[in-house]
Formats: C-alpha cells, structure tokens, sequence
C-alpha cells in the first residue's frame, strides 16, 4: 500500500511538472509573441497577419531605401520597371509588341485585345471599324472605355443599326512615331478602319527625358531601348537580370509559405519570415545594382542611335513637340489617302497647371515631385502651344487638358496619368462628341 501510494505521488507530480512545464512555456510563448508584436510594429511599420507581398509596392520601396540612398533609389525604380517590360519582344518595325506566347490577352500582332478578336478587320455596311492609337491612356480607353464610347455613338443616325468595333492599337509605352509607324504597318498588313483615333501626350514628353536622354539614345526611339538590348548583348547584365528574377521567384514563395494559416498570425514566425526575406532583398539589390553600376565597354550605335540633334531643356522640349505634330500630321494625310477619319486628342494630365480642382485625398496619390512629374508639368506647355497650330493648320486635333476643370471628385489613379473608371468615362463621351460633331464635316478622301 505505501509503496503504491509512492509511485501514485510520483506520477501525481510528474503530471504537475509536465503541467507546469505547458503552462510556464505558454506564458514565455505569449511573452516571446507579444515582444515580438511591438517590435516588429516598431520596426516594419506593420501590423499581423502578414499580407504585404514582397511584390507590392510599400514592400519594394521599403527595399531599396534599406539598400540605395535617395538618388540610386530612384534609378532602381526605374530599372525595375524596365525589367518588368520583358513580357514584351523586339519588333523590326514597331519597336516592341507583347508577347503573345507569354500573354492571354494579346493578339497574334502583339496588339492588346480589347473587346475584339485581335484579327484585322475590312469595312463593311454593317459595321463600323474605330482604331485606337497611343500609349497606355489609349489602351485603357480601347478596353475600360470601350462601351462607354460606343454608347455614345450610338446615339447619332450615322452609327444607327450598326456593330461599333474599338480595335486597340495602342500600348503602354508607346510615343510618337510608334503610333503613326503602327498605322502604316496595319494597312500594309491589309487592315482596314473607318476611324483613327489617337490619344496621346504624357509619353511624348516624359519618356525620352526619363529613360532616352540620360543614357545618350536618340530621342525618336521607342522608350527604354538601350535597355532592351543590354540583356541581348552584354552578358554581365542578362546574367544579373536571371539571378534577379530568380531571387524574386524565392521571395514570393517565402512569402506563400509564411502567409498561411496560422503562420501569418504568429509575430515570431513573421519575424524569421523578415530576417529571411532581407537576405533575399540584399541580393536582388546586388542584382540591381549591376543594373545601376554597369557600362558597356564601348557605347554601341545599336543602343543609342544618332546624336540627338539639340542643346539644352528648351530646344529637347521643342524637338519632342515637333516630332509629335509632324507624326500627327503624316497620320492624318495617311488617314485620307485611305478614306479613314482621324482624329487627334492631347490627353489631359494633373499636371496642367489649373486643370482640374483636386481633394487632398487625390493629390496624395495623384502628384509626384519624382519621376514624370515635372516633366510632364514642362512639355504639355509645348504640347498645347503646338496643337493649336495643328488645329490652325487642318488637323483633326482637340485639346483635352481641361476635360476634367470642372470635375472635384477623384479621376486620376495613380502620379503618372491614368484614370479611374468616370475618367474613361467622360474621355469617351468627349471623343464621342467630337466624331459626332465631325461627321459630314470632315473629308474622308482628298
């Protein structure tokens, strides 16, 4: 009996210990876990459960200040987005398309797809055939204005009974000439439209300051081209861009890992998820500094085209202008001379001086001192000034600056130049109203 009542106390205590054991390391975890909560706050400036991806933009830019100081940090956006365009492929007349073999949504030409099949199409009595060319503004007016644009149509006898069909030419990144060198390529290639419809400006002005100019590219190539053939010739630099996208591959599938249930909601397991996820950023930013830090040998002709013609911001600003006017102007005498009905629209952009009443809310968002910014707040002066001699001159051209003076609510989505859905909205019901008022008015034939 005592010797039973011995070994019953023994494993009485035992129990305790074990319990005591659970409950002291439960109280450690809860403490480890709440440290760790107010410390990781305190640090990362986050909250639990994990769900920032390593891809959103608060993630990277978080990165590269950890890395860059703020002038490198402004170079690496940059090349950053210039390795997001391999999705798109060297064209021998167009500059660049998208990759159909990489994409859903592309057509067999590499044009996005819109509302329509992709194929080119020949006019016929049932139908109405409305090109859109530009850049991306014009390509979010193809796809997320389509049906706004074609309501508005239909309300005029002309287009009465008859299938509307917006066919996107346009593309994000393109400037003139590629828009007016796109439509010589489609009627080359058999197509057929009713209507030419080109949106454009922000990238005429923008893109060749921002990416051309400081890399000694001549300002009439397609954007980022020195860059689309430094992965195709030098070496140092596709390697760099392979070891990048194969450490951002690690980083997101650390980030699907640590983001499951429970995991996301244990600031302990965050915190080895963050110490991991820094060594992987460390090395993506080895990977772009290359980017950053690396020069051919010898400047190649290839890349950088010839010298660019001019000195100094004020004759860059009038070189660009003039080679969109000059590239309207051969669009519109191309159009006649193939019965089609053109039509030019400088698009709007915040940052025209007067043109639009903004909230705080948008301009937190919608305005930026980096990057396209300024100059796009320099060279739409010399757009507008311009356009109006287009118009003078006989072209098809309407200023749409001021489309939105009028509008206090929210219209632009990001510090570039795009819009939400009633800024497409209201840009398709104004090209509407200006084919409508056209028609009958405007020679299709010389």
């Amino acid at each position: 009996m005592q010797e039973r009542l011995k070994t019953g106390g023994l494993q009485l205590s035992r129990r305790k210990k074990i319990l005591f054991s659970l409950i002291l390391a439960s109280i450690l975890y809860g403490l480890a876990e709440t440290v760790a909560y107010l410390s990781y706050r305190a640090v990362f400036h986050a909250g639990l459960p994990l769900k920032k991806s390593p891809e959103s933009k608060e993630e990277q830019d978080y990165a590269l200040q950890q890395f860059f100081d703020e002038e490198q940090t402004k170079q690496a956006r940059k090349q950053t987005r210039a390795a997001a365009y391999r999705i798109e492929v060297l064209h021998p007349y167009l500059g660049f398309v998208r990759d159909p073999d990489v994409l859903d949504d592309v057509s067999i030409y590499g044009f996005p797809l819109g509302t329509v099949d992709g194929h080119l199409f020949k006019r016929s009595d049932k139908q109405v055939l409305i090109g859109i060319f530009g850049g991306s503004v014009a390509e979010q007016l193809a796809r997320d204005g389509a049906g706004f644009l074609q309501d508005e149509l239909l309300s005029h006898p002309f287009f009465s009974g008859k299938e509307i069909k917006i066919i996107p030419f346009a593309m994000g990144g393109y400037k003139q000439p590629q828009q007016l060198l796109t439509l010589n390529y489609l009627l080359v290639l058999g197509g057929e439209l009713d209507f030419a419809v080109n949106v454009d400006g922000y990238n005429e002005v923008v893109l060749a300051p921002l990416e051309l100019f400081p890399q000694g590219a001549f300002y009439a190539y397609p954007r980022l081209w020195p860059n689309r053939f430094s992965d195709v010739m030098d070496p140092e630099v596709r390697s760099a861009l392979g070891e990048y996208e194969y450490l951002k591959k690690r980083r997101h599938a650390l980030y699907e890992s640590f983001s499951r249930f429970p995991f996301r909601h244990s600031a302990l397991i965050n915190w080895i998820w963050k110490a991991r996820d820094n060594r992987l950023n460390w090395a993506m930013a080895e990977s772009q500094r290359t980017f950053l830090e690396y020069r051919s040998a010898q400047t190649s002709y290839l890349k950088t085209g010839p010298q660019n013609p001019f000195s100094g911001e004020k004759q860059e600003y009038e070189a660009l202008a003039e080679l969109w006017a000059r590239s309207s102007i051969q669009m519109h005498h191309l159009c006649l001379a193939n019965h089609i009905r053109y039509f030019h629209f400088l698009q709007p952009n915040q940052y025209v001086e007067g043109s639009k009443p903004m909230t705080e809310a948008e301009k937190n968002f919608a305005l930026s001192d980096e990057m396209g910014g300024p100059l796009a707040k320099k060279g739409y002066l010399y757009l507008i000034e311009r356009g109006r001699q287009l118009a003078d001159q006989g072209t098809p051209f309407y200023d749409l600056t001021r489309l939105f003076i009028d509008i206090p609510e929210i219209i632009y989505r990001d510090s570039c130049c795009h819009y939400n859905e009633t800024g497409n909205a209201l840009l398709a019901e104004a090209i509407a109203n200006r084919i409508k008022e056209s028609i009958g008015l405007q020679p299709a034939s010389p």
